[in-house]
């Protein structure tokens, strides 16, 4: 991200966090990944940290239940002589990785952070023994905070004159670039890719029970669902955990960002 002094923009209170926010303003350099995290991505994870008795709980039985929505399978029991083996289901390498609580995604980055060994989940970046774990001060990787979401999936340095937002000055209102609603996505079935990539597609309001998978491939649909930043699927596909903690339900719950 190279604008640095962005100005802020009203959130609008909706479901569990009902305070509005005003976000968007980061006063340093950072990155974002283009992509959300796919199943071949965690399925490594999983291979490297979760083979004997996976005691953190990072495989989602939820998901390997669900038929249509869980795209990941668990063979062997957990033990020395029959570790457990992960694996994508079949062709669904591609799709993002889902049902993964946010302390999953922290143990992920740290892991990340840690070189990606089959040790290093539980401190690097975020420290999982204190009820509440924060960045580490020099971190590297980590998940967004609501500012740094915010920012790259919905700021451009544009004014209206330029071609950029109506609606509020340098935030457009949906992240693929526009302030009307987004085309909605056709997804194929087998392959999981967008067939009618245009400007401005979103791949949102799937029926869930109709659909053999409401998901599409991680990079599926080109420059027509990023951000102007490059960042793809921010606003659709799955939601994103972030840092933020304003539940007023529960204090303690993680802040979700975009949408599915």
């Amino acid at each position: 991200m190279n604008e640095l002094n962005t100005p802020r923009m009203s959130t609008v209170a909706n479901g569990l966090i009902d305070v509005v926010q005003e976000l968007g303003t980061v006063d340093y350099a950072y990155a974002v990944a283009k992509h959300e995290v796919s199943v071949t991505q965690y399925v490594e994870f999983l291979n490297k940290t979760a083979r004997l008795g996976d005691p953190k709980n990072l495989y989602s039985t939820t998901g390997e239940l669900n038929v249509t929505n869980g795209h990941i399978g668990r063979a062997g029991n957990g033990i020395t002589s029959n570790p457990y083996v992960d694996s994508a289901k079949p062709g669904r390498e591609g799709l993002p990785a889902n049902y993964l609580t946010w302390e999953d995604a922290a143990r992920f980055i740290n892991w990340m952070a840690n070189g990606q060994r089959s040790i290093g989940t539980e401190s690097g970046v975020y420290n999982m023994t204190e009820e509440s774990p924060s960045r580490s001060a020099e971190a590297q990787v980590f998940l967004p905070s609501p500012d740094e979401w915010h920012k790259v999936a919905y700021y451009t340095p544009q004014t209206e004159a330029e071609g950029g937002p109506s609606l509020t000055p340098f935030y457009w209102r949906f992240p693929q670039q526009v302030d009307t609603p987004p085309t909605q996505a056709i997804i194929a079935p087998v392959t999981w890719e967008i067939t009618n990539p245009v400007a401005h597609i979103a791949n949102w309001g799937q029926d869930y029970l109709a659909s053999l998978t409401p998901y599409c491939n991680v990079d599926s649909g080109g420059a027509g669902t990023q951000s102007y930043f490059g960042v793809m699927h921010m606003g659709g596909n799955v939601v994103e955990w972030t840092e933020g903690q304003n539940s007023t339900a529960t204090p303690l719950n993680r802040d979700i960002r975009g949408g599915d």
